[in-house]
């Protein structure tokens, strides 16, 4: 019985070794299956993961090894009856073309009963190595901790899984240099993806096969080694297997890993012609002898006479749309043009009707077809897909076409809104993950298919979710902002003695601190906020740029100046209606551009914030800077630093601004962006080009500046705190020291804004007076005035949400 475990493995290799012909159930009650090969006996291998290292034989032998049936795309799934022969020669061509040695220790990311796990556990026992069956599946954690520990130094795994490793690299960074054999199969790979896959794992060898059940591993595309133009490819043969174009366009293929028979309703039928050859129902080019993989002839649309492949039209719309699972192209009729496109959707696919057009009518206009009326958009629960995760793109199709007589999803699908306002939040008490995300994101309609990023999460709103995040589930995962809702709700949940706070929040609460004790005279360790300026630049880079970059809005910038700009602006408009002192430039928040000297309010940390994101969403702004961030962020990050740089080392050349203790845009923004850069820093190469300018930028800028009493300690701050976000991403704290550094964090605006004057206040009840009284008064006053803030807010907002409630589409991308 198919059953991922090394339980099954050895009782395949058992019985392959005594030369007995196997075939995979589904169950122990397959009726057809067992009727169909004269089944004799059934063994239940028992569910086990773990690893396997043992001597198995590989034979040349006719006989039948293996009845294998195909994963099903075109309907019921046939049995291929396969020999030793067929079998060994994959197992041998593998060996051959990836270099395996005795050496290899592979993590089997995929079932071993399916053809691709089960001929990577042949390969690598053939070669003298082990197997590793993960015993709950794919688990990322797992395979992080397995290659710390120099545990695994190979990989096999589907291009969804890899695309899963890539999204959360930072659990594979440091030691991704570890794995020295990858391969790739069962779908297909975009060359954007392929490249990142490449240059991610640097040091291994990274094959990508084409294949099917009845042809195993008929090509292989060697990333390592190939050019650009060679990764829109899936390879060449290896071995004697060859590789044809028929008149008609389909790939043939003949060798000795072609199965020459299989079952059709318990019947023997020959697949292969009087010359050999395997006519498969593939479409493909052979272009210098790289074969490139067009579709299959049955899924291939016919749009107004040219014929487009929809994997490709799916590829590209997923780059645009910056996703990796959740959308299925089909065809559908079209009186018009002969064939539709069909867009199938999962529910939990946080992109619009609006966005998926787009996103089509790019990928098509590529191709030299106007289809902006030959789409159709449908969402489903779920997409029909086969068990190695394939899509059913017939099945798609039919299912279309059988509720296409009760509805028209091209028009009266629902449609998620973006902008907050067109669907009034629940009103019932939140619970769980969902209910903590309603509560932080009220404005907004929230799915268990949300992440804190795709929500468009920012800095300040980081902090409060955090905190109750772990409050819930007495722990925080490892970069929770990218996992959805439905991902932490899965998630055990645990106590423990200490709690951990990201890194980034333990440096904001130990810098408003710093503020707080130096403005009071408690402690001189003045700077700290020029490290808080690279964390802005920091949390911009992880929470709201992803979100810039896939909907091509920076809403979720200027949205962030505002919710600094606003309270900033109020406190200001009251101390001058206060004090009968009117400053209309302090209100345009450009109080950092006076003579510092005669400083009043003491805001320019706030001001030179919103002026710093103002300046970020202009340049976002412009869709030629996005394009370039898609395609290269860290280098568009290191031209964002450089630039900034230029600015504060050549703008004194002709205008000196001392006089404003540099506080101004062009002589700071290199801090932000230097944050930036360290947030974009992936690889090993790029973390120590990151860690080398954190050290050497603040010292070199601000060389002619050190003595200024203004500058502090701030090369130290920004030292300090850079290097520790490029290597700690959270600091464990015992309770209750994580929860007084994750609300200080989150009211650090409010504190920065209050604490002289909530001391000015004290003074004058005259009560105890002291230093760290005064500190202290700061501190939790501006924490019960943030609270305030954010309840009075809140429901401000819903009410207005409710009294402009009109149901209107969403908020438009730029």
């Amino acid at each position: 019985m198919a059953t991922n475990s090394v339980d099954f493995l050895n009782r395949y290799f058992d019985l392959s070794d005594s030369g007995r012909a196997i075939v995979l159930l589904r169950g122990p009650n397959d009726s057809s299956r067992i009727a169909a090969c004269l089944v004799t006996e059934v063994q239940e291998p028992v569910r086990e993961g773990g690893w396997l290292a043992r001597q198995i034989a590989l034979s040349d032998s006719e006989d039948v090894a293996q009845v294998a049936y195909t994963s099903g795309t075109e309907g019921e799934p046939k049995g291929v009856l396969l020999s030793y022969k067929n079998l060994t020669s994959t197992a041998h061509r593998i060996q051959e073309v990836m270099k395996l040695t005795s050496e290899v220790r592979e993590y089997i990311g995929v079932p071993v009963f399916h053809s691709f796990g089960l001929g990577r556990a042949r390969a690598v026992l053939g070669a003298g190595g082990a197997v590793y069956v993960p015993p709950n599946g794919f688990d990322l954690r797992e395979l992080s901790a397995m290659l710390e520990g120099g545990e695994i130094n190979a990989i096999s795994a589907v291009p969804s899984l890899w695309r899963l490793v890539l999204k959360n690299r930072h659990l594979f960074e440091r030691h991704a240099s570890r794995v020295k054999w990858v391969e790739i199969g069962s779908q297909p790979m975009s060359v954007a993806e392929k490249s990142e896959l490449r240059d991610f794992f640097s040091s291994a060898c990274i094959v990508q096969h084409y294949g099917l059940t009845e042809a195993s591993r008929s090509t292989f595309l060697n990333l390592s080694e190939a050019t650009s133009a060679e990764l829109e490819s899936v390879g060449r043969p290896a071995g004697d297997v060859e590789i044809q174009i028929a008149a008609n366009g389909r790939i043939r293929i003949r060798g000795s890993n072609v199965a020459e028979e299989m079952l059709v309703e318990g019947r023997k039928v020959r697949v292969v012609d009087q010359g050999g050859w395997l006519i498969t129902n593939d479409l493909g080019e052979m272009r210098e002898g790289q074969l490139f993989f067009l579709g299959r002839a049955d899924d291939v649309l016919n749009i107004s006479g040219i014929k487009v492949p929809p994997h490709a039209v799916e590829e590209r719309m997923a780059e645009l749309l910056q996703v990796a699972t959740g959308l299925c192209v089909a065809r559908v009729p079209d009186e018009l043009r002969g064939d539709g496109l069909l867009i199938a959707v999962a529910d939990g696919l946080d992109r619009s009707d609006l966005q998926l057009r787009e996103a089509a009518e790019c990928a098509l206009r590529e191709r030299g077809v106007s289809g902006a009326g030959a789409i159709s958009v449908v969402r489903w629960p779920e997409l029909p897909q086969t068990e190695s995760g394939k899509p059913r793109r017939a099945e798609v199709s039919r299912k279309f076409s059988a509720q296409l007589g009760a509805w028209q999803p091209t028009t009266s699908a629902p449609i998620l809104p973006h902008n907050g306002w067109s669907r009034l939040p629940a009103f019932s008490k939140p619970r769980g993950v969902l209910g903590l995300y309603q509560k932080a994101f009220s404005r907004m309609p929230v799915t268990r298919d949300a992440s804190f990023v795709s929500l468009g999460g920012d800095s300040l709103s980081f902090v409060e979710v955090s905190v109750e995040l772990e409050d819930y589930l007495g722990h925080l995962p490892e970069n929770w902002q990218t996992l959805s809702v439905a991902e932490l709700e899965a998630l055990p949940r645990q106590r423990t003695l200490t709690h951990v706070v990201d890194t980034t929040v333990f440096f904001r609460f130990i810098g408003m601190l710093a503020i707080v004790m130096g403005h009071f005279d408690v402690l001189n360790v003045s700077g700290s906020t020029y490290l808080l300026l690279a964390i802005a630049g920091f949390n911009f880079a992880r929470f709201q740029l992803p979100h810039v970059l896939s909907s091509g809005s920076v809403r979720p910038v200027v949205e962030t100046a505002l919710r600094v700009a606003v309270p900033t602006f109020l406190a200001l408009a009251l101390i001058e209606f206060k004090t009968k002192d009117f400053e209309p430039i302090a209100l345009f928040l450009l109080d950092n551009w006076t003579d510092a000297r005669n400083e009043k309010f003491g805001f320019w940390f706030l001001e030179l914030i919103v002026q710093v994101l103002m300046l970020t969403a202009l340049l976002m702004s412009w869709g030629r800077a996005r394009d370039f961030a898609i395609a290269h962020d860290f280098r568009f990050a290191l031209a964002v630093l450089a630039t900034c740089v230029m600015l504060s080392i050549g703008v004194p050349l002709f205008w000196n601004a001392e006089h404003l203790y540099n506080r101004v845009p062009h002589m700071l923004m290199w801090l932000f962006a230097l944050g930036w850069v360290v947030a974009s820093a992936n690889s090993r190469e790029q973390r120590l080009l990151a860690g080398v300018l954190v050290l050497l930028l603040p010292p070199l800028i601000w060389s002619h500046v050190l003595n200024r009493f203004w500058l502090g300690h701030g090369v130290i701050w920004v030292a300090v705190g850079g290097i520790s976000l490029l290597l700690v991403s959270r600091v464990r704290l015992f309770y209750p020291l994580n929860r007084i550094a994750a609300l200080v964090a989150g009211a650090s605006m409010f504190i920065y804004i209050s604490h002289y004057t909530l001391r000015g206040w004290w003074h004058r009840v005259g009560l105890f007076q002291h230093p760290l009284i005064d500190v202290l008064l700061g501190i939790v006053g501006g924490i019960i005035l943030w609270r305030i803030w954010e309840i009075t807010t809140d429901r401000l907002l819903k009410g207005l949400a409710r009294s402009k409630f009109n149901g209107k589409s969403e908020f438009d991308p730029v």
